[in-house]
């Protein structure tokens, strides 16, 4: 049991943590300052991967820059497919960067399930695991397929498109 002073401790004391935030901040810019201001420390470890804020920022770029080509803007929902992996979190992060929301499936979810919350979604594109692609159901939209480690395509900064701070970033 806890005495009231642990309580107070552990419950109020530890949990002050509210950090003041500007304005106009958003996850890629607050991001792109972490890169700035550590670009070579780790920022993912999975499994055997770890890869430095720098190169995680390069992939998500290319991933940006993809989805940009793609069309997407504010707004676009993109569907993810992928299993938990470092590629899941660059995925997510060129979504982001991309100025686009992010709808997230389960690729352990059946065929039926996944194109149930496809059509509602009404999402414009779906990005999977190659690996997975066997697994989906038909989409109406458009579909890529990502490597595990995508090979060189743009890795400059995309042009980080400003959504409103009440744009929906994930959508479930």
């Amino acid at each position: 049991m806890l005495t009231a002073q642990e309580y107070q401790q552990i419950v109020y004391e530890w949990n002050t943590t509210a950090t003041e935030y500007p304005d106009q901040a958003n996850i890629p810019g607050l991001f792109e300052e972490q890169v700035a201001r550590t670009p070579e420390a780790t920022a993912i470890i999975y499994a055997d991967e770890r890869i430095s804020y720098a190169e995680l920022n390069r992939r998500a770029n290319q991933i940006a820059h993809y989805l940009q080509q793609q069309g997407v803007q504010p707004d676009t929902l993109v569907a993810l497919c992928l299993e938990r992996s470092v590629a899941m979190l660059v995925a997510i992060l060129g979504i982001l960067k991309a100025g686009a929301a992010y709808l997230p499936l389960d690729p352990t979810y059946p065929k039926e399930r996944l194109a149930l919350i496809l059509e509602n979604s009404q999402a414009q594109i779906l990005l999977a695991q190659a690996a997975l692609s066997e697994s989906l159901p038909a989409f109406s939209g458009h579909c890529s397929t990502l490597k595990m480690r995508p090979r060189p395509l743009q890795s400059s900064r995309p042009r980080i498109r400003r959504v409103a701070s009440a744009a929906i970033t994930c959508s479930m």
